[in-house]
């Protein structure tokens, strides 16, 4: 055998060039897409509602001369706000640092890995609170009252038509963001009624490009928002379960993208800028001393807030 070999001449060693971590795209997340923030200067607080009844009641009359003018009012109840603040850091022990290898950077890693705890945490809760029922004007079910669109004689079209009529009547405002999963949004991309009505239906060197945008179009929606975020529900030390944070379901909602006075939309994330800053988050690093270690840390504190449920539709089981 000639000699020096292969292995004599090379010491296998870490690759500089590459590692694998599993960091989520931030586009799969939706918490901070969909609903605007509000930034407010106390953790809680009340605001105004005022009575959808009274702005939309017909109450002018004809006058006679010489007579008072027909009389009307409003009235306005407060609805309450109240923010919680999460938190989470990781430990990063001075030595770990001093005998890092150069393509490991144990601060910049832990602050990767706590800014998507953070994303998943922020989805997990959008989810909960938006996208779930009891909490919106209508509230539908896959199979009950409509066909779930993984079954091809489902309209998608329709349904997403009929929920946009039956809010616009019901409030004067149309629903024009669409929150779907990555299920959901499969089946619409893939659905006859959607591929039947781009280019004519076209297949082969000319297939039909269902795109985000195109179908956005067809359903005469403005945007469509896909929450294709995931989550290890397995806990520390057991086996990993690993799936998406919502698989099933469809939110149709109204949403002004800058809330102000008299101003309605759907929800709103409130954000308390007190101690974190305009958008209510922050990570800091910390001196640990007594543990020879640097602290990273993330806090954010926020409150997601249905403030107008009349302008949303929820639909459970939209795919199966």
């Amino acid at each position: 055998m000639p000699q020096p070999t292969s292995t004599d001449v090379h010491i296998d060693g870490p690759l500089t060039t590459l590692s694998v971590a599993y960091l989520q795209d931030p586009g799969h997340f939706v918490a901070d897409q969909v609903f605007p923030r509000v930034t407010v200067q106390h953790k809680s607080d009340k605001f105004s509602v005022y009575n959808i009844g009274d702005f939309y009641r017909d109450n002018m009359s004809e006058r006679d001369d010489a007579t008072e003018s027909a009389g009307a009012s409003y009235k306005i109840t407060t609805q309450d706000y109240s923010t919680k603040l999460y938190a989470l850091h990781k430990d990063v022990p001075q030595r770990v640092v001093a005998n890092a290898d150069p393509q490991i950077n144990p601060i910049q890693d832990a602050v990767r890995f706590l800014t998507q705890q953070e994303r998943i945490k922020r989805d997990a809760e959008f989810s909960a609170s938006f996208m779930t029922s009891g909490v919106w004007g209508t509230d539908l079910t896959g199979g009950t009252n409509f066909t779930p669109i993984d079954d091809a004689s489902s309209d998608p079209i329709g349904l997403i038509a009929d929920q946009q009529l039956t809010v616009l009547g019901n409030t004067g405002f149309e629903p024009r963001d669409l929150v779907v999963t990555a299920k959901g949004f499969k089946e619409l991309k893939n659905h006859p009624d959607i591929i039947g009505r781009m280019s004519g239906g076209a297949t082969g060197a000319n297939p039909a490009m269902a795109t985000r945008e195109a179908i956005a179009m067809l359903l005469d929606v403005d945007r469509i928002h896909v929450i294709s975020s995931v989550v290890n529900s397995g806990q520390e030390g057991a086996a990993d379960s690993i799936g998406f944070i919502n698989a099933t379901d469809a939110l149709l909602v109204y949403v002004d993208p800058n809330p102000g006075l008299m101003s309605p939309t759907a929800g709103v994330t409130f954000v308390w800028n007190g101690d974190l800053g305009q958008e209510g988050r922050t990570i800091s690093t910390l001196d640990m001393p007594a543990i020879k270690s640097t602290r990273v840390e993330i806090e954010a504190e926020w409150d997601m807030n249905v403030v107008a449920s009349s302008l949303g539709v929820y639909m459970a089981g939209f795919v199966s």
